[in-house]
């Protein structure tokens, strides 16, 4: 069973909210130049730590974050997670057995097609050549990738043009099988199209698939401190 948890970063942010976050995360919260950006940060964190501690039965604030050498944050016995968000929304996978990936784009973010020749691969290169392709369509690869590098536990700073994903319509009962060489060794991995409205969402799991239906939507709010 996949989790997946939608947070709404508009909210307000109050001392209670904030009271969980680490002296690490509020002072990452406080690097950013721009009101929103701190708040954005603020709530989907806040929210990251309740979410976990709903799995761990500790307190928010009791939980410690570890990164990887990439950055890619987990935390030590707890469920594999991950966490993404575009404008004022964000979406946190939790997976119980595999490592997991989620990638989220509202649309606001412009890819002009010069920037996506570094991002496709060769054989997304020819299939682009051959097709009529429109914005959304290079928007909905690009999350696909994002959350298949997630999962390796890289992310961009793995080289996406290694990876290849494919231009496929939007499919969201199908698991697709995706691999891909690293340092010699090859990585499964399944990748499903997920369905928020208008927006693109892609999430990626090691190794195996799940049965079609077997995510869970829930949505985070601070009022209830439950999803």
């Amino acid at each position: 069973m996949l989790d997946l948890i939608q947070v709404d970063l508009s909210i307000p942010v109050t001392k209670e909210l904030t009271a969980c976050l680490s002296p690490e995360e509020l002072a990452k919260a406080r690097s950013f130049h721009f009101d929103h950006l701190q708040r954005r940060y603020l709530v989907a964190h806040a929210a990251l730590r309740n979410v976990m501690s709903s799995y761990l039965t500790r307190s928010p604030s009791e939980l410690s974050f570890v990164k990887n050498e990439w950055g890619k944050p987990s935390v030590p016995g707890g469920p594999h997670f991950s966490l993404s968000h575009s404008d004022d929304l964000a979406v946190i996978v939790v997976d119980l057995e595999r490592e997991t990936g989620i990638d989220l784009e509202t649309g606001s973010l412009a890819l002009t097609r010069d920037e996506m020749t570094y991002v496709l691969s060769p054989e997304e290169l020819a299939e682009r050549r051959e097709r009529d392709l429109a914005d959304a369509d290079h928007l909905q690869l690009w999350v696909r990738k994002e959350a298949v590098l997630k999962s390796l536990g890289k992310g961009v700073a793995y080289d996406p043009s290694r990876l290849t994903v494919g231009f496929h319509s939007l499919d969201f009962n199908r698991w697709r099988e995706v691999s891909t060489i690293d340092d010699g060794a090859r990585y499964d991995f399944h990748l499903l199209d997920v369905r928020l409205g208008a927006m693109s969402c892609a999430v990626a799991r090691r190794d195996e698939p799940l049965a079609t239906g077997s995510i869970a939507f829930r949505s985070w709010s601070p009022e209830s401190g439950a999803y």
